[in-house]
């Protein structure tokens, strides 16, 4: 099983991502001056948590899955060959 090093993003940063991949610019304007006066007075802002960065869990779970895929492939060819020499040691007994 492959470890995950878990990449986490503040939900800030995810924000900000999403308004700029959105062209929101006015919006993340305003998001990032409330955000900065909030932050400089010192007030806790609720649901400030980080969470799983779920792009890299899902490479890593494409990676995991084209390795198992590569790993079956191999088994197949694998039985073929032993189902082809076993054919051919029971035509030679006969």
């Amino acid at each position: 099983m492959v470890k995950l090093s878990e990449n986490v993003e503040v939900i800030d940063d995810f924000i900000r991502n999403f308004m700029l991949k959105n062209n929101m610019l006015r919006t993340l304007e305003i998001f990032q001056s409330e955000w900065y006066e909030l932050r400089t007075k010192g007030i806790e802002i609720n649901g400030e948590n980080d969470f799983p960065d779920m792009y890299r869990k899902n490479e890593a779970l494409n990676e995991e899955l084209n390795k198992m895929k590569l790993e079956v492939e191999s088994s197949k060819q694998i039985s073929e060959q032993t189902k082809n020499t076993y054919d051919k040691l029971r035509k030679e007994r006969d």
